[in-house]
C-alpha cells in the first residue's frame, strides 16, 4: 500500500469508519448489559457491528483486488447501518416516553438519540463510498453528520446528567461545550468560511477534544471509587464510560471537512 493510498482521506475516513463499527461493539455490550439484553432486538447492533466491521476490514485489506465489490460491500452497510440506527431510534421511542411524554421520561428512559450513531456512520459510509473527497458534497455530508453528532451529545449530557441533577458542576461542562461546537461549526453550511472562522473551528475542536479526555477521566475515576461489591456492575451502572469518547470521536470526524476547507481557502491546516 503506498504512501499517496495511506494520506487519502477517503481511505483514512473508512478506516475510521471501520474502527467505529468496531468500536460500537462495546459500548452495545455496556449498555444492554444494564437490562441483560432483555429483548432480542438488543443484540441486532452487537451482531451488526462485529459482522460489518469485520467484512468492511477484510475488503479494506484487499481493495486493489476487490475494488468494486468493496466499494458496493460498503455502500450496503452503510444503509444498513443507517436502518439499524433509525431502528434503534424507534425502538428507544417506544418506550414510556411514547406513553407519557414529559421531562421525567426523557430523562430516565433509553438514550433516544444513541441509536442514531449507527445511522450517521451508515451516511458516512455511503457519501465516502460515491463521492470523491474534493466535491461539496462530501465536504458538506461529512460536515452535517459531525455536527449532528454534537448536537447529539448536547442531548445526551444534558439527559444523562441530569439523571443526578447536576450533583457536580463540571458535569454541566459537556452541555456548554457541546453548544459551543454546535454554534461554531453551524456557520460553515451558510456562509464562505473566512480565515477567523476556521481558525475558532479548529480551538473549538481542541477543546472537544481535553473535554473528551477529562470526561473519561472522571468517569473512569466515578466508577472506581463508587461502592459496590463488583466493579464490573459499577461501569456497567455507574457513569457510562465510553460517552465522553464521542467528543474526541467527533473532533476527528470533524477534521476531515475542517482540513478540505482550509485547503479550498489556501490557508495552512493546524
Amino acid at each position: 500500500m503506498t504512501f499517496k493510498l495511506v494520506a487519502n482521506k477517503k481511505i483514512l475516513l473508512e478506516l475510521f469508519i471501520i474502527s467505529n463499527l468496531f468500536f460500537l461493539t462495546f459500548d452495545i455490550l455496556i449498555a444492554h448489559a444494564m437490562n441483560k439484553f432483555e429483548h432480542n432486538g438488543e443484540y441486532i447492533p452487537l451482531y451488526f457491528s462485529i459482522i460489518s466491521s469485520a467484512f468492511l476490514f477484510v475488503f479494506f485489506v484487499f481493495k486493489n483486488k476487490f475494488e468494486f465489490l468493496s466499494k458496493n460491500l460498503n455502500i450496503v452497510i452503510g444503509i444498513i447501518s443507517i436502518l439499524v440506527g433509525l431502528l434503534g431510534f424507534y425502538y428507544h421511542l417506544d418506550s414510556r416516553l411514547l406513553k407519557e411524554f414529559n421531562i421525567k421520561n426523557m430523562v430516565y428512559t433509553a438514550p433516544l438519540v444513541a441509536p442514531l450513531s449507527y445511522t450517521g456512520i451508515g451516511i458516512v459510509l455511503v457519501v465516502n463510498s460515491i463521492y470523491d473527497s474534493k466535491t461539496d458534497i462530501w465536504i458538506k455530508a461529512i460536515l452535517f453528520c459531525g455536527w449532528t453528532g454534537f448536537v447529539g451529545n448536547f442531548i445526551l449530557s444534558l439527559a444523562d446528567h441530569a439523571q443526578n441533577g447536576f450533583f457536580h458542576i463540571s458535569e454541566w461542562v459537556p452541555v456548554i461545550s457541546s453548544a459551543i461546537a454546535v454554534g461554531v461549526f453551524f456557520p460553515l453550511f451558510i456562509y464562505k468560511p473566512t480565515k477567523n472562522l476556521l481558525l475558532g473551528c479548529n480551538i473549538a475542536l481542541v477543546l472537544q477534544f481535553i473535554i473528551g479526555i477529562m470526561g473519561f477521566i472522571l468517569h473512569f475515576e466515578a466508577n472506581i471509587n463508587a461502592t459496590g461489591t463488583n466493579i464490573g456492575e459499577n461501569f456497567i451502572y455507574g457513569a457510562p464510560i465510553f460517552a465522553p469518547l464521542l467528543f474526541i470521536n467527533l473532533s476527528i470526524l470533524l477534521l476531515f471537512p475542517l482540513s478540505s476547507f482550509w485547503k479550498k481557502n489556501n490557508q495552512e491546516f493546524l
